[in-house]
Parts: C-alpha cells; sequence; structure tokens
C-alpha cells in the first residue's frame, strides 16, 4: 500500500493553480496513512475499516486498555498522543453506530407517525415480522415457555409508542 494517497475533491473555493486563467473543477489533496498495522484485508487489498477492526484498533479505552493502534502510535509520538488516537477511533465508531441506528430505524419510525406523532401500527407490523421467523406469538403468553428477544423488544416498543409524548421530540 502506498505511504501518501492521492484524492481528488470539487473545487468550492474556486482556486486557480499557478500559469492558470480559469480554476480546475477538481482539486488533489493527499492523506497520509498513520502508519498502524492492517489487522484485516478486504478482496482488493485494502485494509478493513469496519465497525469491528476499529474496536480492535483502539482497544477497550473505557477500562484503559488500547489496542493495536496504541502499540504502533506509542513508538513514534508517545504515550498521551497513543491514547488520544485510540480515544479518536472509540468516539468515530461510537458515532457510526448513532449514524446508523438513526438512519434505519429512528428515521423510519418518525416518518411512520400520525399528526399526533404517535406510531400505531408498529405493533402489528413487528410482530408479524417477528412471528415470521420465530413461529412464537408474541401475545400468547405461555407460563412454560420465556418470550424470545425479538418480542419483548417488540412489545416495548409498542408501550413506548402508546406514551403521549411524540417520538420527534426524543431526537430533534
Amino acid at each position: 500500500l502506498p505511504a501518501v494517497k492521492e484524492f481528488k475533491r470539487l473545487n468550492t473555493e474556486q482556486v486557480v493553480e499557478d500559469g492558470r486563467s480559469k480554476p480546475l473543477k477538481h482539486v488533489p489533496f493527499f492523506i497520509e496513512g498513520l502508519g498502524l498495522p492492517a489487522l484485516e484485508h478486504a478482496a482488493g487489498g485494502w485494509p478493513r475499516a469496519s465497525s469491528a477492526v476499529l474496536r480492535k484498533l483502539a482497544g477497550n479505552v473505557r477500562d484503559g486498555q488500547y489496542g493495536k493502534a496504541y502499540d504502533a502510535f506509542r513508538k513514534l509520538h508517545g504515550d498521551a498522543e497513543a491514547a488520544g488516537l485510540c480515544h479518536a477511533i472509540d468516539a468515530l465508531v461510537d458515532a457510526q453506530a448513532i449514524s446508523t441506528l438513526l438512519s434505519t430505524f429512528i428515521e423510519p419510525l418518525q416518518s411512520m407517525a400520525d399528526s399526533n406523532g404517535r406510531v400505531r401500527c408498529i405493533c402489528d407490523a413487528l410482530t408479524a415480522r417477528t412471528n415470521a421467523h420465530s413461529a412464537h406469538s408474541c401475545t400468547r403468553r405461555s407460563t412454560s415457555t420465556p418470550r424470545p428477544a425479538v418480542c419483548r423488544r417488540g412489545a416495548r416498543i409498542c408501550r413506548i409508542s402508546r406514551r403521549s409524548t411524540k417520538i420527534g421530540a426524543w431526537w430533534r
């Protein structure tokens, strides 16, 4: 892998290079690698940057147990900078998780709200979806069999949707 890679972006600032009269549509910028070890590779040979790989690089920062990024970065920049890098990677993974939750669950749920901000059909839709794969009725409570986790989550979502609080107010 190259140590430095060139990318292009739109020239929104309309920067004109020396010897030219008009600005280029795209201008180059360069990203230099941090020298971190690649833990996994994609089919094309490039390092993976999935949340699982980033978690391995960061380690468990809340407990002070830093990952592979700490060891690699500490040699060049010291303990404080290496710890800061691990905290930054951990924050990036957390931001990705929040973004995924918003785009795949919260925003679609908000679009299903009625004029009062309540989601009324979520119970039926969720029950139908969960029963299709579990063959277990979430509405029938058996004393001998525990309810699957998916059904318990569905019941919790139904209770939340019945409240008078508007769902959109939680996330705006």
